[in-house]
């Protein structure tokens, strides 16, 4: 079985849905056809440096929800990357 784990997080903008039909198309065809697609969903996790809290975005403005500072950093959640890759 040959098996590809992404992981996608909350805040890359990639739509799990989207990925898993573009792997199906994309796999077609090629050495990968029998491969399954699993896809790893990581939370979005912002960092306020006013507060020193992290606290998880409830909108695009990533805003703090204590001092309500817009576009706070994000620490986590932007991952659009190959996890894990089982060739067999």
């Amino acid at each position: 079985m040959r098996l590809v784990q992404m992981r996608v997080g909350e805040a890359s903008d990639v739509v799990p849905d989207s990925l898993e039909s573009a792997f199906d198309v994309a796999k077609k065809g090629t050495i990968a056809e029998d491969a399954k697609l699993q896809v790893e969903n990581v939370p979005a996790v912002c960092y306020c440096s006013n507060c020193n809290i992290e606290f998880h975005p409830t909108s695009k403005l990533n805003e703090c929800p204590e001092c309500h500072q817009a576009y706070c950093e994000v620490h986590q959640g932007n991952e659009f990357e190959l996890a894990f890759l089982e060739v067999s």
